[in-house]
């Protein structure tokens, strides 16, 4: 495993970062094919990537399209492939990847199935709550899915159809090409979506900062959107 400086380090088109109990930061090194980590002292190695595999197995043998990342409650990295259409987990203890979710391009077979009997469209964002369970924003099918630790996968959010719905139940909502996503503290699920309210541009965040005169600057829309534990779905401006 090669190890250098991180600030001696190129990264090509890093999209997501995940940091464990120990300080350790990973990051998403998308065109270069890996995942890194930056360990306290500053060095960077590679933990996944770099080979030519696209078969579970040695996580250094993998040939990987990494995008999102974030880690579970054992300090493993689940990892989300855009263009294989995959979600992975690599066990770095024993430097292994396997599949969670999808596989290699084949015709969306639904809900309530094992998760690595369908394929996801656009894979992008993960998360895990507090249970175990793995959400997957799927930018293309306009949904997001869950894995539960079973392994059975479904649809917590979006109808499939692109839009907006303001409020009402997550599952029969247009969520409108859901991106990014995690939870808070009581549960909810908050995720950036691609699509916003009709007077608004789409794929931007709204946020209020004060400015030097103390006046707020206003970003342009859409709000935050969330989904309750309950399965409401919700937008409120920042």
């Amino acid at each position: 495993m090669a190890r250098a400086t991180s600030t001696a380090t190129s990264l090509f088109y890093p999209s997501d970062v995940a940091l464990d109990s120990k300080g350790n930061l990973y990051i998403s090194d998308g065109l270069n094919g890996r995942l890194r980590m930056v360990n306290a002292s500053g060095i960077i190695s590679t933990v996944a990537g770099g080979g030519t595999s696209l078969l579970d197995g040695g996580a250094l043998q993998e040939s990987l399209a990494p995008t999102g990342i974030t880690l579970d409650a054992s300090g493993n990295l689940l990892v989300v492939e855009l263009n294989l259409r995959r979600v992975r987990r690599v066990v770095l203890a024993q430097e292994s990847i396997t599949t969670v979710a999808g596989q290699l391009p084949t015709p969306n077979a639904g809900d309530n199935i094992p998760a690595t009997s369908t394929p996801l469209l656009s894979p992008v964002g993960v998360a895990l709550d507090s249970t175990g369970n793995v959400y997957v924003s799927d930018y293309t099918d306009q949904r997001i899915r869950r894995i539960a630790p079973s392994g059975i996968i479904s649809t917590i959010a979006g109808n499939g159809i692109p839009g907006y719905t303001k409020s009402g139940q997550a599952s029969a909502a247009e969520i409108g090409g859901p991106l990014g996503m995690n939870f808070d503290s009581q549960g909810d699920l908050y995720f950036i979506s691609g699509v916003g309210p009709p007077d608004t541009a789409a794929t931007t965040v709204r946020r209020r900062r004060p400015n030097c005169s103390g006046r707020p600057t206003q970003w342009s829309t859409p709000p935050a959107t969330s989904i309750s534990p309950t399965g409401a779905i919700a937008s409120s401006a920042w």
